[in-house]
């Protein structure tokens, strides 16, 4: 969980799904987007003039752009992008502020996305990287 002042929070029972450092890293990274993107002043918009469906949309929206920033920083970081649709389909989501973790997964999958990802993953581990 991103705070507005750019804190992160890792939740231990978040840590007990997650099996690898790379998941584990996937989720920090999709915080750290949280932050990068400032979803935090967008949030307070949201809460303030939109009406709640609208809201819904909108705060959905951000986390499916941060989990899409979040696997560009994983790679940019070394860690193979293939790792985020796993570990995003581990997430509970579902909820009217989160898309499902299968939804979110697929959508991370998709080659446009994941191509975008691996040309990072290359630039950074070129004698890893297929």
């Amino acid at each position: 969980m991103s705070l507005s002042n750019g804190k992160i929070l890792v939740f231990t029972g978040l840590l007990n799904n997650l099996e690898t450092d790379a998941e584990i890293a996937t989720i920090i990274a999709h915080e750290i987007a949280h932050v990068v993107a400032r979803h935090w002043s967008e949030s307070i918009i949201y809460e303030k003039w939109f009406p709640y469906p609208l809201k819904a949309y909108f705060l959905r929206r951000n986390e499916l752009e941060a989990d899409h920033i979040g696997m560009l920083l994983l790679a940019a970081a070394g860690f193979d992008p293939h790792i985020a649709p796993v570990a995003v389909e581990k997430l509970v989501g579902n909820d009217i502020f989160h898309p499902s973790g299968k939804k979110r997964a697929q959508l991370l999958s998709r080659p446009r996305c994941m191509d975008e990802a691996m040309e990072l993953y290359r630039e950074v581990m070129p004698a890893k990287a297929p």
